[in-house]
């Protein structure tokens, strides 16, 4: 099966799958493979030329011009939905059975933690750290800001946001799925802001405006928060580790 990919995330989880990647965006982040323009400007006329037997799009991540301009040139086209762990289950799933990509499977392989108990979670090493419903405590509120200059957030509507409340974490955002906000409307409404390496690259320089709102700060990657996929179970692992490690009250160094 001859894929082109237009969404960084699937393409690292087709690495893993056994389609031949005949095309990527120049974000995709791997080398060695053909470029057809970005996840808002593929080359429709590059894509066409190389005649994948399948293209690959996101709802949220690509355009639906570009996805009706390639149908519309007789191309194979799926798009993907991924606003929670569950869609990406059955996209997968999706995927596996009518195309098959063989990708191995997440639904086995995505822990049920308990909430994270702060007094406690240090001594937890891994994703064994119990079920659901073995701890019933208070979930930590979250601001995940993903821009700045307007500081853009997102809410709990979203696949990090769901990623983030199957380890304990509540994503306190705005209206929709990503908001222009007032980082100021947060203050005391909040027990940490997650600051992500990406899509805008949060570092110590945004330190001092941060903490404005709330002592606590803390820099994740961008990629386990946002690249679902084959990533996601290990992503979750890493995320929940780094966040049970948390002192409510103080800063990153």
């Amino acid at each position: 099966m001859r894929v082109i990919s237009l969404v960084p995330s699937m393409t690292e989880s087709l690495l893993k799958s056994s389609a031949s990647i005949v095309g990527v965006t120049r974000y995709c982040e791997i080398e060695g493979y053909t470029i057809v323009g970005g996840t808002k400007d593929p080359a429709i006329d590059k894509i066409v030329e190389i005649a994948p037997d399948l293209v690959i799009l996101d709802k949220h991540e690509n355009r639906r011009e570009d996805y009706e301009e390639l149908t519309k040139r007789g191309l194979t086209v799926f798009a993907t939905s991924i606003a929670s762990v569950g869609d990406l289950i059955r996209d997968f799933n999706c995927l596996n059975t009518d195309f098959n990509l063989n990708f191995p499977s997440i639904e086995d392989n995505i822990p049920n933690y308990s909430p994270i108990d702060l007094n406690n979670a240090p001594e937890i090493p891994n994703h064994a750290m119990g079920h659901q419903g073995d701890n019933q405590g208070a979930p930590i509120r979250a601001l995940v800001p993903i821009w700045r200059n307007p500081y853009m957030v997102i809410n709990s509507m979203t696949y990090a946001g769901d990623l983030l409340k199957r380890i304990g974490v509540e994503v306190v955002g705005g209206e929709t799925e990503y908001s222009k906000v007032d980082l100021a409307t947060y203050r005391g409404k909040v027990d940490v802001i997650l600051a992500p390496s990406e899509p805008y690259k949060f570092t110590k320089r945004q330190l001092p405006e941060l903490m404005q709102i709330v002592p606590r700060v803390e820099f994740v990657d961008g990629k386990d928060l946002f690249w679902w996929g084959t990533r996601t179970p290990g992503a979750l692992d890493r995320l929940r580790l780094q966040i049970a490690q948390l002192e409510l009250g103080s800063s990153t160094p």
